[in-house]
């Protein structure tokens, strides 16, 4: 199962193929792998600085803003 994992499919529908009716027993059979770890890092890592650059955005001040004096 090792290999099915990295196609893209999902923990359930590994289950179903595999013929396992418990997480348990398909998770016994899930190996990670260093070039997998590093993908999801790598997307883990664009999701986080894409939310950083769209909260930027939002708390940036509009063109032609200025602050006003209190």
């Amino acid at each position: 199962m090792g290999r099915s994992s990295t196609s893209g499919a999902n923990l359930r529908e590994l289950m179903r193929r595999m013929g396992h009716s418990s997480t348990r027993a398909a998770l016994i059979y899930l190996h990670g792998s260093p070039e997998r770890d590093r993908e999801i890092a790598a997307e883990m890592d664009r999701k986080a600085r894409e939310a950083e650059e769209k909260k930027r955005r939002k708390d940036a001040p509009e063109d032609g803003d200025e602050p006003e004096d209190g």
